[in-house]
């Protein structure tokens, strides 16, 4: 099978069946992850309050923080329409900037939309509320081969 893109997998077209997920374009996608992964039941609501894309999103699409699970997801999200190779590498580069902007950059240059998600991520981080940290890059396309270190200082 080398050289071909591989068939769209069963979750995908389960996604792309989605008709109440596709007015968030690429994040709708992202959102269908964390829905399935979760066990979330109003996902419009969670998409309501967890996406931050847009203009100048410091590389973040979503920021997901559930202390009730103890965990917290930060997203970038990548849908393609046409077929292609492998996912953009540099699309999972972001998510580098992407936490350390949520994590350690000054709260008061960042959006307003990633600035609450920001101060809800360090809260919960302070008073003890998360165990877990996932970074997540949900894409609809073969992963790249590209290898890509996640690095915060």
């Amino acid at each position: 099978m080398t050289g071909q893109v591989p068939s769209k997998s069963s979750s995908i077209a389960a996604y792309a069946s989605r008709d109440d997920l596709q007015q968030y374009g690429d994040n709708g996608l992202i959102l269908f992850a964390l829905q399935l992964s979760l066990g979330i039941e109003d996902i419009q609501s969670v998409a309501a309050t967890a996406l931050t894309d847009g203009s100048n999103d410091k590389k973040c699409d979503l920021v997901f923080v559930d202390t009730d699970r103890e965990r917290v997801v930060v997203g970038q999200a990548y849908y393609s329409g046409k077929e292609k190779q492998e996912a953009p590498a540099n699309k999972a580069s972001d998510l580098n900037t992407a936490v350390t902007w949520l994590l350690k950059g000054p709260l008061d240059g960042l959006p307003e939309n990633l600035r609450y998600a920001a101060e809800e991520v360090r809260e919960a981080f302070q008073s003890d509320k998360v165990r877990e940290f996932d970074i997540w890059y949900c894409h609809n396309l073969p992963e790249s081969l590209t290898q890509v270190e996640l690095v915060v200082s």
